[in-house]
């Protein structure tokens, strides 16, 4: 008899709490989190920049984006594309702004390494909790950079790093995987 109250109380406890446990399993509670993404649509020329914490990640601006960018109370801007990828000479016009410029080209020819990370981490963590964007010409290589940094600096992991990576503009499948061999030294 105890048993088979045992047994009823089990399965009434299922019954009536069964869809919340479905609901935390299927939440992906298990899953990497990925903090809160902001996203400024209308940016200037771009349709939309997508901010995480302090940073914040877009494809190339043109002077009405980083007019919006220095009104917003941003502090500086990190380059990571190659003088020859643009016509656009930004550095005078950002610095006219008050805005610091900082400029680490990341190419195909030139890729996205320990050395360049680290000296883009290194501009980021002097200029502190302050607005700070980055960006190259579709935000891909901006947004490989945070993955290298969250895992070698904040010692994130790096399904969570790349998760961040992707929800500010990690695209390319082909940049993920540079990004996961530079970080594991894995194909």
């Amino acid at each position: 008899m105890k048993h088979y109250l045992f047994s009823l109380m089990v399965l009434s406890l299922l019954v009536l709490f069964g869809d919340q446990a479905m609901s935390y399993a299927d939440s992906g509670a298990d899953q990497p989190k990925v903090e809160t993404v902001s996203t400024h649509k209308n940016f200037g020329n771009l349709e939309q920049v997508l901010q995480y914490k302090n940073l914040y990640f877009a494809g190339q601006p043109n002077e009405a984006a980083f007019k919006h960018f220095k009104e917003l109370g941003g502090v500086a801007v990190i380059n990571l594309r190659e003088p020859l990828e643009t016509d656009f000479d930004e550095q005078p016009f950002v610095e006219e702004l008050g805005l610091k410029y900082y400029s680490f080209p990341v190419s195909g020819r030139k890729e996205l390494n320990a050395s360049i990370s680290k000296k883009i981490g290194k501009a980021v963590l002097q200029e502190g909790d302050v607005p700070i964007m980055i960006h190259c010409s579709s935000g891909n290589r901006a947004a490989a950079w945070l993955a290298t940094h969250l895992v070698t600096v904040q010692k994130d992991s790096l399904d969570n790093a790349l998760n961040v990576a992707k929800s500010v503009g990690l695209t390319s499948k082909a940049l993920e995987n540079k990004v996961v061999y530079l970080l594991t030294g894995k194909r």
